[in-house]
C-alpha cells in the first residue's frame, strides 16, 4: 500500500501508467490530461483499483485500454470524461463503484488498426474462471452512454446489479 494522500494532478506530459500506478493508495482525487496523440493511448491497467478514498478522477485525452482501473473504488462519485476517448474497455473497470452516481460518457475511437470494443461480461477466459461485467454492482449509476464506433459489446452482464440504472 503506498501512502499518497489528497488530491493528485498529473500533467500533459504522461505518455505511460505503470500498471497499479495508484492501487489501494489513500488518493481523494486525480486529475490526468493525457497527451492527444491517438497512437500514444496509454493503457490504464488496475491503475486505481482499491482505492478506498478516491470520490472524483477526471481524465483527458485517450486511453488505449481501460482493464480493472476503478475495479472496487468504493468511494468513486464522480468521473469527468468530458475530454476522454477510449478504444477498449476490457473487465472489470468500474465494477464495485457502488457510489459512482448520474450519468457516465464515454467516446469510444477506433484506431487506424482495430474498431473499438466493451469486454468484460461473464465468460469465462480459462476454465472455471469468471469474469464480473464493467459495470458490475455500479448500483448509484443512472446512466451510461456509450458513444462513437463500438465494434463489439460481450454479454449484458457488463451492467449487472446496476439497480439504478434507467438507461
Amino acid at each position: 500500500t503506498t501512502q499518497l494522500k489528497d488530491d493528485i494532478v498529473v500533467p500533459g506530459t504522461l505518455t505511460s501508467v505503470g500498471a497499479n500506478a495508484f492501487y489501494t493508495s489513500g488518493i481523494t482525487s486525480i486529475e490526468i490530461n493525457l497527451t492527444d496523440s491517438i497512437s500514444n493511448g496509454i493503457s490504464f491497467s488496475s491503475t486505481f483499483q482499491a482505492c478506498p478514498n478516491l470520490k472524483s478522477a477526471k481524465i483527458s485525452g485517450h486511453i488505449d485500454t481501460m482493464t480493472r482501473t476503478f475495479w472496487n473504488c468504493s468511494s468513486l462519485e464522480t468521473f469527468d470524461t468530458t475530454n476522454l476517448t477510449v478504444r477498449y474497455l476490457n473487465e472489470y473497470c468500474f465494477s464495485s463503484c457502488s457510489k459512482l452516481s448520474g450519468s457516465l460518457t464515454l467516446n469510444f475511437l477506433k484506431s487506424p488498426t482495430a474498431a473499438a470494443s466493451i469486454y468484460g461480461a461473464l465468460y469465462a477466459r480459462n476454465e472455471g474462471e469468471s469474469v464480473n461485467g464493467n459495470f458490475y454492482k455500479c448500483t448509484s449509476l443512472e446512466e451510461v452512454k456509450l458513444l462513437g464506433e463500438i465494434s463489439e459489446i460481450t454479454s449484458g452482464a457488463n451492467f449487472y446489479g446496476c439497480s439504478t440504472l434507467k438507461r
